[in-house]
């Protein structure tokens, strides 16, 4: 429908609505009449107050939807049907400490953890995480502070529901819901350390938009789950499964995480994966920069896919019962910054010398392995970058042996330097004194002979 407004008896400006009911709308000279003040109430009684130029002449609303081209708009209030819907997810929660006591207000927009677009008026996010954590380091939840109950299905009336966090509650078992997936706008996904109850469901997949996805520690106890809904996810960027067992796809994990190519952080720590494939046909997600497939307990090599992600900034493979020896090929990865292949057990051979070429690693974590030989050629490698950037270096509790080199006074960026239970001989280098940022130093259970 078009809105006129009239100027000596004219149409000066027309606005053009094609996806919202317009009941009544009046429009007002502005006081240096360079445009009109237009009010106007929808079908929903939703309010409406812009101001439109006249050198503009026609200003189209609804070629992309009613929600993009309201310039300006000062919304009176949140839709009827959207504060209902509201009131009812409301209602199929529990709420002990009264986290939601602000959600009785007229206006939904005002309610705590409620956004709405500045545009439409229309809910676009809901963030109920809960930020009530233990303070100590293990973040268990303060007890009552939680949200739980279920989900209600008048979600699904938030039409424009974009972002949705659940983070930090605690729904105590209930099954999370499939309905979840039928949310087409949700572009960003958080229920992370929820106790949700059941496996993801497959619907997951229609989630076409989504861009960032967390489940980690999402359910209460351990079911089994495949990753056969992955690749519908074709925007993601995020995806963090910590701790979801993902043991029916232990044989085809990989083929579904390279369907993602703009996926740039990845973490499957803890799933049970079982299963690392030594090499691939194609490397599709060359975008990643994050990647932790820790305590997986692989029992197989290091891939060769691996040295094709040459934006990587972090690798953990931690704790999976890697062999055979570290490859040259990590000289490939030259924007590592943080590496973990600690407790591998099976890990063994010669640090290599083209570890040394990686100046912008800040942490190496290589303990509880089986390397031998000694550590000179990598360490004088990292003293000949310019500026290296090493803070933490952990080769505590493998089978190294030599002499410690006076390079490692060069590292002056130093703070966290292990070398316990190894066979290493003679002093410790002078040079050590140079490492003014050094907090932790450990050299026990060695052959050395202490200061000279």
């Amino acid at each position: 429908m078009a809105l006129l407004c009239h100027k000596n008896h004219r149409p000066e400006v027309v606005i053009q609505v094609s996806r919202t009911v317009i009941l009544s709308y009046s429009c007002t000279l502005v006081s240096d009449a360079r445009g009109y003040r237009v009010k106007s109430k929808d079908a929903e009684g939703m309010k409406y107050n812009w101001v439109v130029g006249v050198a503009s002449r026609r200003l189209v609303l609804g070629v992309l939807g009613w929600n993009e081209y309201i310039v300006g708009a000062l919304k009176a209030g949140c839709f009827e049907s959207e504060r209902e819907a509201l009131a009812k997810l409301k209602g199929g929660f529990t709420d002990p400490s009264g986290r939601l006591a602000s959600w009785v207000e007229k206006d939904c927009c005002k309610w705590r953890g409620i956004v709405c677009s500045n545009l439409t008026g229309r809910v676009v996010e809901i963030n109920l995480h809960n930020p009530y954590v233990d303070d100590t380091l293990s973040g268990d939840l303060k007890p009552g502070q939680a949200l739980g109950g279920e989900i209600s299905p008048s979600l699904l009336d938030v039409k424009e529901l974009n972002y949705l966090d659940l983070s930090m509650n605690n729904f105590g078992g209930t099954e999370l819901p499939g309905f979840i997936g039928s949310l087409k706008q949700l572009r960003y996904l958080n229920l992370s350390d929820t106790s949700f109850g059941g496996t993801i469901p497959l619907s997951l997949g229609n989630l076409s938009r989504l861009q960032y996805l967390d489940l980690s520690n999402c359910f209460a106890e351990s079911s089994q789950n495949d990753l056969l809904w992955l690749p519908g996810l074709s925007s993601l960027i995020y995806l963090n499964l910590r701790a979801t067992d993902l043991s029916k796809a232990a044989d085809h994990w990989l083929r579904e995480i390279n369907s993602l190519p703009s996926l740039t952080e990845l973490r499957l720590p803890n799933c049970f994966l079982a299963k690392l494939p030594f090499s691939l046909p194609f490397i599709n997600v060359t975008s990643l920069e994050v990647l932790d497939l820790s305590n997986n307990n692989f029992n197989s090599a290091s891939p060769r896919w691996l040295f094709n992600l040459t934006r990587l900034v972090h690798l953990d493979l931690n704790s999976n019962g890697l062999g055979g020896e570290l490859p040259d090929e990590f000289m490939n990865l030259a924007s590592l910054q943080e590496l973990d292949m600690s407790q591998n057990s099976y890990l063994k051979g010669r640090l290599p010398k083209s570890l040394g070429s990686l100046c912008d690693l800040s942490v190496l974590k290589l303990s509880v392995n089986r390397i031998t030989g000694e550590i000179t050629d990598f360490i004088d490698g990292l003293a000949r970058c310019n500026d290296s950037k090493l803070e933490n270096l952990n080769l505590g509790n493998n089978r190294l042996s030599g002499n410690l080199p006076d390079s490692l006074g060069k590292l002056k960026r130093l703070r966290y330097l292990q070398f316990w239970q190894n066979s290493f001989q003679g002093s410790i280098p002078r040079m050590i004194g140079n490492l003014s940022s050094l907090k932790e130093f450990s050299v026990a259970i060695n052959r050395m002979s202490g200061i000279p």
